[in-house]
């Protein structure tokens, strides 16, 4: 009996066994970006969003105020999506190489 091709999965934890699919319902990604490239950004997006609410309302917890605490978040959150990126740019361009036989 022959099986069933799996979709083929973009996203940066592809390689370790991640399914676009779970990825998505994990992070309330619309399931059409599941096995596109979009997924990256569509889940990016998602991640930024709640750790900008995480890092806002620790830095409230420790006392900045709303617009400092504001500046810290979108601080950490553009480092993170400058990472993001770059590793999303690396992993396409593994993907495209050949496989050595």
């Amino acid at each position: 009996m022959l099986q069933e091709k799996r979709p083929t999965s973009y996203n940066l934890e592809a390689e370790q066994g991640v399914d676009d699919m779970v990825l998505a319902k994990r992070w309330g990604v619309d399931p059409m970006y599941a096995y596109t490239p979009e997924i990256n950004k569509e889940v990016m997006d998602k991640v930024s969003e709640h750790t900008r609410k995480v890092e806002y309302d620790e830095a409230i917890k420790q006392g900045f105020s709303e617009k400092d605490a504001t500046t810290y978040a979108s601080r950490i959150v553009a480092d993170g999506v400058k990472r993001a990126n770059n590793n999303i740019k690396t992993i396409e361009s593994l993907r495209k190489k050949p496989k050595k036989k």
